[in-house]
């Protein structure tokens, strides 16, 4: 079983330089069967403005890379840090319209 991420995107607003400490704030904001988003923003210590803000997104997998469901034990020990699960919108194809 893997979690390979599939979507990044991250807003930098401030600069960070080598050697400032960053205080990093985490939380999973959405869940679906088979995936979960992560967001996080980053603040230079004692700084309340964000230096930088995002999210990624990773999939469940098993071994042939195929999505599978979250695992239960996952799900019992992220606990009160998920979100409730949402449905992923079913595509939908519609002909022409007349």
């Amino acid at each position: 079983m893997g979690f390979p991420r599939v979507e990044a995107w991250c807003k930098y607003r401030k600069p960070a330089r080598l050697g400032d400490l960053m205080e990093v704030t985490a939380w999973i904001g959405r869940r679906t069967q088979k995936s979960l988003r992560f967001h996080f923003e980053m603040r230079r210590e004692g700084d309340p403005e964000l230096a930088a803000e995002g999210n990624y997104t990773v999939v469940c997998v098993n071994r042939k890379f195929q999505s599978v469901p979250l695992p239960p034990e996952l799900i019992e020990l992220f606990g009160e840090y998920l979100p409730p699960a949402v449905e992923r919108p079913v595509p939908t194809t519609q002909g022409p319209a007349e």
